[in-house]
């Protein structure tokens, strides 16, 4: 049980967030310590530090495990972004490479080309530690291990993923080159529309970039486009758009809608006072628009005693940051 960690796979890597071996290994630790109380936890731990001089605590690796799981159920927003491993001793900052767009060159036949330098860039991202700390009072020191690391995995889990998505939808709302702007006037609330969609994606693709991939909005928008954006009353015919709305019947969500999947995500907002600048929703290219990076694990929980407190403590964080890199692949749809 002393290579949890080993297991749970970070976010920039191309295998799935967890293996079996995880889910196996928690099993069995369920099983193990199935009629234990979160002290009796923290107190073997604490005895196997003085006696070992370690400070592998098996809590913190079940409430990482538990907190793995949740995140396949939960919106990821790193999924989109560019991941950038940053190492260990690198500080607080992380630099992103980046090459601007290149336009072709004519050759002529039995004369050396010439060879131009491409235009550089290294965009610089800022690192901080994202999570969230629990105090673990008497009263839940004397509940069950097994149901105290199902419910603080699960919501450290969700606290760590919602930091992430919060930082990279802040660097994609923020991207001013392509902004479309609603019709609505002061204090109406603005729709997202067919119009506006492909006004968007338009001004992406003019910039040479491949076509926008996915689009991430609030879930009131979401529904006010497939209610009030969509044309499916007399400008459409009875058919043109019967597999999205199946698709919508069927799950309550659309998978892909015009090339883009639709991200629907809580942490993105869903303004309502029709106010200038209000965003709406942001389209980018997967893995281009925005960076993501991260140091070390996706997410990391630690315990502690307060001696003076009589009294534990588990916090659980990731180390990342947020950068947009690529501004012209990105749109946002904004009250104007």
């Amino acid at each position: 049980m002393e290579t949890i960690r080993e297991g749970l796979v970070p976010s920039s890597t191309d295998k799935p967030l967890i293996d079996e071996s995880v889910r196996v290994w928690l099993r069995e630790a369920r099983s193990t310590f199935g009629m234990t109380t979160v002290g009796d936890l923290l107190r073997r731990s604490q005895v196997k530090e003085l006696t070992s001089g370690s400070s592998s605590l098996i809590l913190p690796r079940l409430v990482d495990a538990r907190a793995s799981i949740k995140f396949q159920t939960l919106v990821q927003a790193d999924e989109v972004a560019r991941i950038q491993n940053v190492p260990e001793g690198t500080g607080k900052t992380f630099d992103i490479q980046r090459i601007a767009n290149l336009t072709y060159d004519t050759f002529t036949e039995g004369t050396a080309p010439t060879a131009t330098d491409p235009t550089l860039g290294n965009p610089q991202g800022t690192m901080a530690q994202l999570g969230k700390m629990t105090k673990i009072t008497s009263f839940l020191q004397r509940t069950s291990a097994v149901d105290f690391v199902n419910a603080i995995g699960e919501a450290h889990g969700s606290t760590v993923q919602g930091a992430i998505n919060d930082k990279i939808w802040t660097e994609l709302k923020a991207a001013t080159t392509s902004v479309i702007n609603t019709a609505e006037g002061a204090l109406t609330e603005g729709t997202i529309t067919l119009t506006l969609l492909r006004n968007a994606k338009r001004a992406i693709e003019v910039q040479k970039w491949p076509p926008a991939d996915y689009i991430v909005t609030g879930p009131r928008k979401f529904y006010q486009f497939l209610t009030d954006g969509l044309p499916l009353s007399a400008t459409a015919t009875p058919m043109q758009f019967s597999g999205a709305m199946s698709e919508f019947l069927r799950t309550g969500g659309i998978t892909t809608f015009l090339g883009l999947r639709w991200i629907v995500d809580t942490v993105f907002g869903d303004p309502t006072a029709g106010s200038a600048g209000e965003d709406y929703a942001a389209l980018g290219v997967m893995g281009t628009s925005v960076a993501w990076g991260q140091l070390g694990p996706k997410i990391r929980s630690e315990v502690w005693r307060e001696g003076r407190e009589i009294s534990d403590y588990i916090v659980s964080y990731v180390e990342g940051g947020a950068k947009i890199v690529e501004e012209d692949s990105t749109a946002t749809i904004s009250h104007a």
